[in-house]
């Protein structure tokens, strides 16, 4: 493995890391599987490895633009966080060739689900995306709009 190849990777995965929200982890454990020649697990545990300053880079940034919804962040995060901590150990065990197919269903899953999502009215404007008839009701308390900020319009440039 080359430094050069290597920090391509990583320009690379940043990119796709900060414009869809994914870690990065979508570019870095196929390359890493198959031109760097690491097996699945490692290739997962090195991605997470390096999503902790891609992660906190983008948040920054975002968080900069006004578009951290921080009340998700911390109900989302804390069982993520307890997921993971699990969900690491889990991984250890299994055969490299299940997580490697677990992982293929989970990204055509996502992409066929993407792909047909239609956006909700608003979407795309920096306002909240709550899917339609869903029954999901954002995190708010009315005094801060859906990124923790006190008042204004979710949609609104600041």
């Amino acid at each position: 493995m080359t430094w050069v190849f290597a920090m391509l990777l990583g320009l690379a995965s940043g990119v796709v890391a900060a414009l869809c929200g994914v870690g990065g982890g979508i570019i870095m454990v196929p390359v890493m599987i198959w031109l760097l020649g690491l097996d699945y697990k490692m290739a997962v545990a090195t991605s997470l490895a390096v999503i902790i300053p891609t992660a906190i880079a983008a948040t920054g940034q975002n968080w900069r633009g006004g578009l951290v919804n921080w009340k998700l962040v911390l109900a989302i995060g804390i069982g993520a966080t307890v997921a993971a901590w699990f969900a690491a150990e889990w991984m250890r065990g299994l055969r490299n060739e299940v997580l490697t197919k677990m992982f293929a269903v989970l990204l055509i899953a996502t992409g066929i689900q993407l792909w047909f999502r239609k956006e909700p009215a608003g979407a795309g404007d920096g306002g909240p995306a709550t899917p339609v008839g869903t029954g999901v009701v954002p995190l708010s308390d009315g005094d801060n709009d859906d990124r923790g900020r006190p008042g204004g319009d979710p949609g609104e440039n600041r």
